[in-house]
Protein backbone atom coordinates (compact mmCIF):
# COMPACT_ATOMS: atom_id res chain seq x y z
CA UNK A 1 0.00 0.00 0.00
CA UNK A 2 3.04 2.69 1.11
CA UNK A 3 4.36 2.25 -2.93
CA UNK A 4 0.81 2.85 -4.20
CA UNK A 5 0.74 6.04 -2.19
CA UNK A 6 4.85 6.60 -3.57
CA UNK A 7 3.56 6.19 -7.02
CA UNK A 8 0.87 8.59 -7.00
CA UNK A 9 2.76 11.50 -4.95
CA UNK A 10 5.61 10.54 -7.72
CA UNK A 11 3.40 11.24 -10.57
CA UNK A 12 1.59 13.95 -8.86
CA UNK A 13 5.28 16.40 -8.45
CA UNK A 14 6.47 15.08 -12.05
CA UNK A 15 3.24 16.37 -13.25
CA UNK A 16 3.30 20.02 -11.84
CA UNK A 17 7.26 19.97 -13.17
CA UNK A 18 6.08 18.96 -16.93
CA UNK A 19 3.38 21.72 -16.33
CA UNK A 20 5.85 24.02 -14.66
CA UNK A 21 8.48 23.13 -17.49
CA UNK A 22 5.68 24.00 -20.37
CA UNK A 23 4.34 27.16 -18.40
CA UNK A 24 8.39 28.43 -18.98
CA UNK A 25 8.44 27.56 -22.06
CA UNK A 26 5.23 29.02 -23.37
CA UNK A 27 6.58 32.24 -21.26
CA UNK A 28 10.08 32.29 -23.26
CA UNK A 29 8.42 32.05 -26.61
CA UNK A 30 6.23 34.67 -26.09
CA UNK A 31 9.03 36.98 -24.89
CA UNK A 32 11.30 35.82 -27.70
CA UNK A 33 8.20 36.61 -30.47
CA UNK A 34 7.72 39.90 -28.92
CA UNK A 35 11.03 41.18 -28.84
CA UNK A 36 11.68 39.48 -32.48
CA UNK A 37 9.07 42.26 -33.38
CA UNK A 38 10.26 44.70 -31.67
CA UNK A 39 13.10 44.45 -33.35
CA UNK A 40 12.06 44.52 -36.17
CA UNK A 41 9.95 47.54 -35.70
CA UNK A 42 13.25 49.28 -34.75
CA UNK A 43 15.19 48.40 -37.70
CA UNK A 44 12.54 49.05 -39.90
CA UNK A 45 12.16 52.61 -38.13
CA UNK A 46 15.94 53.29 -37.91
CA UNK A 47 15.82 52.64 -42.47
CA UNK A 48 13.55 55.19 -42.81
CA UNK A 49 15.17 57.81 -40.63
CA UNK A 50 18.28 57.27 -42.16
CA UNK A 51 17.03 57.87 -45.23
CA UNK A 52 14.53 61.17 -44.27
CA UNK A 53 17.66 62.42 -42.23
CA UNK A 54 19.99 62.55 -45.48
CA UNK A 55 18.06 64.50 -47.64
CA UNK A 56 16.37 66.90 -44.65
CA UNK A 57 19.88 67.77 -43.95
CA UNK A 58 21.18 68.25 -47.77
CA UNK A 59 17.97 70.97 -48.18
CA UNK A 60 19.34 73.42 -50.41
CA UNK A 61 23.04 72.16 -51.60
CA UNK A 62 24.02 73.51 -54.86
CA UNK A 63 20.47 74.93 -55.22
CA UNK A 64 19.12 77.89 -55.94
CA UNK A 65 16.37 79.66 -53.86
CA UNK A 66 13.22 78.88 -53.65
CA UNK A 67 14.95 75.26 -52.09
CA UNK A 68 12.15 74.29 -49.92
CA UNK A 69 9.09 74.30 -52.38
CA UNK A 70 5.58 73.56 -50.27
CA UNK A 71 5.57 72.35 -46.41
CA UNK A 72 2.66 71.32 -45.20
CA UNK A 73 2.04 68.87 -41.28
CA UNK A 74 2.82 65.74 -43.09
CA UNK A 75 4.37 66.24 -47.02
CA UNK A 76 7.35 68.75 -48.00
CA UNK A 77 8.77 69.29 -51.08
CA UNK A 78 12.62 70.20 -51.73
CA UNK A 79 15.47 70.66 -53.96
CA UNK A 80 18.99 69.92 -53.69
CA UNK A 81 21.77 68.56 -55.86
CA UNK A 82 21.90 64.56 -55.00
CA UNK A 83 24.76 63.34 -57.19
CA UNK A 84 26.51 66.37 -57.45
CA UNK A 85 26.26 66.99 -61.01
CA UNK A 86 25.29 70.35 -60.52
CA UNK A 87 21.52 69.77 -61.63
CA UNK A 88 19.35 70.41 -58.19
CA UNK A 89 16.73 67.61 -57.95
CA UNK A 90 13.03 68.02 -56.30
CA UNK A 91 12.76 65.84 -53.92
CA UNK A 92 8.70 65.22 -52.19
CA UNK A 93 8.00 63.03 -48.97
CA UNK A 94 4.03 62.52 -48.38
CA UNK A 95 1.73 60.08 -47.08
CA UNK A 96 -0.99 57.78 -48.07
CA UNK A 97 -4.50 57.81 -46.36
CA UNK A 98 -5.09 54.57 -44.81
CA UNK A 99 -7.59 53.29 -47.42
CA UNK A 100 -4.19 52.68 -49.75
CA UNK A 101 -3.34 49.21 -47.38
CA UNK A 102 -6.20 48.22 -47.27
CA UNK A 103 -5.36 44.62 -47.53
CA UNK A 104 -2.99 44.71 -45.02
CA UNK A 105 -3.32 43.30 -41.21
CA UNK A 106 -2.47 46.39 -39.68
CA UNK A 107 -5.53 48.71 -40.00
CA UNK A 108 -3.41 51.94 -38.92
CA UNK A 109 -0.44 51.26 -41.94
CA UNK A 110 0.02 54.13 -44.70
CA UNK A 111 2.24 54.43 -47.10
CA UNK A 112 5.13 57.22 -46.95
CA UNK A 113 6.06 57.88 -50.57
CA UNK A 114 9.56 59.73 -51.55
CA UNK A 115 9.68 60.57 -54.98
CA UNK A 116 12.62 62.50 -57.18
CA UNK A 117 12.08 64.92 -59.81
CA UNK A 118 8.40 63.48 -60.16
CA UNK A 119 9.11 60.23 -60.44
CA UNK A 120 7.21 57.24 -59.66
CA UNK A 121 6.82 57.35 -55.83
CA UNK A 122 9.38 55.06 -54.22
CA UNK A 123 8.14 53.17 -50.78
CA UNK A 124 7.38 50.18 -48.55
CA UNK A 125 5.57 48.65 -46.50
CA UNK A 126 7.39 48.35 -42.73
CA UNK A 127 4.21 49.40 -41.12
CA UNK A 128 4.58 53.38 -41.02
CA UNK A 129 1.53 54.74 -38.84
CA UNK A 130 1.82 58.20 -38.89
CA UNK A 131 4.55 60.89 -40.38
CA UNK A 132 4.46 64.42 -39.01
CA UNK A 133 6.40 67.39 -39.61
CA UNK A 134 6.76 70.68 -38.10
CA UNK A 135 8.70 73.89 -39.29
CA UNK A 136 10.54 76.60 -37.07
CA UNK A 137 12.17 79.75 -38.30
CA UNK A 138 15.43 81.26 -37.19
CA UNK A 139 13.81 82.49 -34.31
CA UNK A 140 12.76 78.69 -32.53
CA UNK A 141 9.12 80.00 -34.02
CA UNK A 142 6.37 77.69 -35.72
CA UNK A 143 6.46 78.68 -39.77
CA UNK A 144 4.38 77.75 -42.47
CA UNK A 145 6.37 80.07 -44.90
CA UNK A 146 8.67 77.91 -46.58
CA UNK A 147 11.07 81.24 -47.14
CA UNK A 148 11.23 81.32 -43.37
CA UNK A 149 11.73 78.10 -42.45
CA UNK A 150 15.52 77.26 -40.68
CA UNK A 151 14.32 73.77 -38.99
CA UNK A 152 12.46 70.86 -39.24
CA UNK A 153 11.35 68.52 -36.97
CA UNK A 154 9.29 65.11 -37.82
CA UNK A 155 8.04 62.61 -35.96
CA UNK A 156 7.27 58.68 -37.44
CA UNK A 157 5.73 56.04 -35.98
CA UNK A 158 6.04 52.98 -36.83
CA UNK A 159 4.42 49.65 -35.81
CA UNK A 160 4.37 46.08 -36.48
CA UNK A 161 3.18 44.63 -39.77
CA UNK A 162 1.13 41.85 -38.12
CA UNK A 163 0.09 41.80 -34.16
CA UNK A 164 1.27 40.12 -31.46
CA UNK A 165 -1.44 38.62 -29.32
CA UNK A 166 -3.29 41.32 -30.61
CA UNK A 167 -1.24 44.05 -30.02
CA UNK A 168 1.09 45.68 -32.86
CA UNK A 169 4.49 46.98 -31.21
CA UNK A 170 4.94 50.49 -31.57
CA UNK A 171 8.57 52.41 -32.29
CA UNK A 172 8.06 56.36 -31.90
CA UNK A 173 10.96 58.39 -32.97
CA UNK A 174 10.88 62.64 -33.06
CA UNK A 175 14.23 64.54 -34.84
CA UNK A 176 14.92 68.28 -35.20
CA UNK A 177 16.75 69.02 -38.38
CA UNK A 178 18.56 71.68 -38.87
CA UNK A 179 20.07 72.08 -42.45
CA UNK A 180 23.21 73.76 -43.09
CA UNK A 181 22.18 75.42 -46.52
CA UNK A 182 18.93 77.10 -44.77
CA UNK A 183 21.19 79.65 -42.33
Amino acid sequence: MAYLLEIAGSTLIGGMIIFIILNLNSNVLRSSSSFSFSKITQENLTSVVEEIEYDLKKIGYRSPDPVILSADTNAITFRYDINNDGTPETIAYFTSDTTALINTPNPRDILLYRTVNGGSPQTSNIGVTRFRLWYYDALGNLTTTPADIRSIKFALNIESVYAFDEEYTVTYIERLIQPNNLR
